[in-house]
């Protein structure tokens, strides 16, 4: 809004007078002493009383007034005689107007002030406080001569040999302000905060220079929660490397909620981010190289949440990261999603970049169509004997893509490794696992899982089932598997086996049973085109079937199976029935009770699909 027009007073108001009469529509009006009004353009008054009009003039000739404009602000225009006196009286216009302006730029202040604080809160740069950030070091003694005068400006520095950069991101967090750092800050130990509404981003980097720290360390606590933590845009460089023992970080949050982290780049630390009892979390779109082991064999983990909920990871890069890309140690309602998850043949660490996704003790996670390259392994499901003993609860694995397994003979899991103890409603299905150099499913643990619809290309085993295995519970149903030393594997293992329309294709073993308890079973699984299996032509009167021998027969012409004696012995046959080239049966396993032959083959397909309800086959 334009601001009302205002006019110059005159000190005193002295009065002239005039010396000639005017009409009302009079537009020059002379006076005796022009001087004694203010310059034009201004305003004047005829009259002394309640009659009196004040008029506008816009311009003086000598001591006459001219463009005057008559009745001005409400008063009324009329003729006047001469010797009437004229006068530069504070009027009602100038009440009026004062009062608009006032209000007007009273508005325009709130406005401004309101931007300011906008301003402070949303984008203060970290060289306002002091930073040099200019990718070097710079210690306080450059600057102040003793502690005591850097400690004047940066009440928190304990020694000269603090970064500048350090002391002005510190105090940056301290003044409640949301900070952009541009250009490349050097810090030497954690800058802190224990306030929530925090927004750190900007183009440029922070990096650490000592190896046993973090960069950042937020905290709240279990009775005062912080909220709302945003960092975007910044890169973490760290120096970290396997001969430490405590481990450097850059980001390292206890008891925050709603976290978004996103669009950061990680470099060099033995952990990129600690979240400790967090909840709402967002870590979406970062890149995350070169995260390593300390010197005890654990951390080296991309994204570590210990105790959080609703924590979603999507969309992130993993590069090197040497054991475990995201790590979820207690969890609930849980996200990962899109992230790529690379190793990196060419240097192999001694973990071998082992389970780039582990969930321990935790209910509810999903992990869809992430791709995941040159690693040992894909996701680890563990129970953390925390004196809950929960094993992992509602996981679905779904749509993810896994190839180029990286041999490491001290690591011995598979794609997936199901070591959980009493896990629950674990369903894998649809995902694709190709070049395993172990298994792709390693199943030590307890409880139940539903394993359906993968395609698993290469490799030892396709489902392993270890000693360790008691109470398990286990769907495997609907996999293609191709290409294996052997399908399904099972040793020592108390399991509940059910499996249904696998198919096996140049699989050297379909099935192995080794020392199993009797409630194994498993249902109507077929061999596509396996490597040993033995034609028997049309027209042949005799099979002899002996024990792990495979066999392709011909629907017509077989009269007598013989081989299968031995009662309470496990014997592995498995048959394909086929016209021409399609395959009208199914392979199968089962198991000698009676020690009799079986003396017809059509008989024997009769068994399959009457007797196959039970946990084995009784012929």
């Amino acid at each position: 809004m334009a601001q009302v027009e205002m006019f110059a007073a005159k000190a005193n108001s002295p009065v002239t007078e005039l010396t000639a009469a005017i009409t009302d529509v009079a537009t020059t009006v002379s006076v005796l002493d022009a001087s004694k009004l203010p310059d034009a353009p201004n305003i004047a008054t005829i009259g002394v009383d309640e009659t009196a009009e004040t008029i506008k003039y816009t311009g003086k000739s000598g001591n006459t007034l001219t463009g005057v404009t008559r009745g001005f602000s409400g008063t009324a225009a009329k003729a006047w005689a001469i010797g009437v006196g004229v006068a530069r009286y504070f009027t009602a216009y100038d009440a009026d107007a004062l009062r608009e302006n006032v209000a007007e730029h009273s508005a325009e202040l709130v406005t401004v002030n309101a931007q300011l604080a906008d301003i402070s809160t949303v984008l203060v740069g970290v060289s306002w406080y002091g930073a040099i950030a200019d990718g070097n070091s710079h210690p306080l003694s450059e600057r102040y001569a003793t502690l005591a005068q850097a400690q004047s400006v940066y009440p928190f520095a304990t020694s000269l040999t603090n970064e500048i950069d350090w002391c002005a991101l510190q105090m940056a967090l301290n003044s409640g302000n949301n900070i952009a750092v541009y250009g490349g800050l050097i810090v030497d130990q954690a800058a802190t905060a224990s306030r929530g509404g925090i927004k750190l981003s900007g183009n440029g980097s922070i990096t650490l220079t000592n190896k046993n720290d973090d960069i950042l360390r937020i905290t709240g606590t279990e009775l005062s929660p912080l909220d709302n933590i945003e960092i975007y845009g910044l890169e973490f460089i760290g120096n970290a490397d396997k001969a430490d023992i405590t481990p450097q970080r850059a980001i390292n949050m206890f008891w925050v909620n709603t976290v978004n982290i996103h669009d950061c780049i990680f470099k060099e630390f033995n952990c990129a981010m600690r979240l400790q009892r967090c909840n709402d979390l967002q870590v979406h779109h970062n890149k995350l190289y070169d995260i390593h082991e300390t010197s005890d064999n654990i951390n080296g983990y991309g994204v570590l949440y210990e105790g959080c909920k609703r924590q979603t990871t999507s969309f992130n890069q993993f590069y090197r990261v040497e054991r475990h890309s995201i790590y979820l140690n207690g969890y609930e309602a849980a996200v990962i999603s899109g992230n790529t998850l690379i190793g990196d043949p060419a240097y192999v660490p001694a973990s071998g970049y082992e389970m780039p996704i582990k969930l321990t003790n935790g209910n509810g996670c999903s992990i869809l169509n992430n791709t995941c390259r040159y690693t040992v392994g894909f996701v680890w499901l563990d129970t953390a004997f925390d004196g809950l003993l929960l094993g992992p609860e509602d996981v679905i694995i779904s749509g993810n893509a896994c190839e180029n397994y990286l041999q490491n003979d001290s690591i011995v899991t598979g794609w997936i490794f199901l070591k959980g103890m009493y896990m629950k409603n674990i369903k894998v299905t649809s995902n694709t696992f190709k070049t395993a150099y172990n298994h792709a499913f390693h199943y030590t643990g307890s409880g139940n899982v539903e394993i359906t619809n993968n395609t698993i290309d290469g490799g030892v085993q396709g489902l392993r089932v270890d000693t360790a295995s008691t109470g398990a519970r286990i769907k495997f149903s609907d996999n293609l598997l191709l290409n294996l030393t052997s399908g399904i594997n099972v040793t020592n293992a108390n399991a509940l086996i059910y499996g249904r329309n696998n198919g096996f294709k140049n699989v050297s073993a379909v099935s192995n049973w080794n020392s199993i308890y009797p409630n194994v079973a498993v249902l109507d699984n077929y061999d596509i085109d396996s490597v040993d299996a033995k034609l028997i032509n049309s027209g042949e009167s005799t099979i002899d079937v002996r024990l792990g021998n495979t066999f392709r027969v011909s629907n017509t012409g077989v009269t007598n199976v013989t081989g299968l004696s031995g009662q309470g012995k496990q014997q592995k046959v498995t048959l394909y029935f086929t016209n021409g080239n399609t395959i009208l049966k199914h392979s199968s396993t089962f198991r000698m009770k009676t020690g009799a032959d079986v003396t017809s083959v059509v008989g024997m397909v009769k068994v399959f699909y009457q007797e196959s309800i039970g946990n084995w086959w009784e012929i």
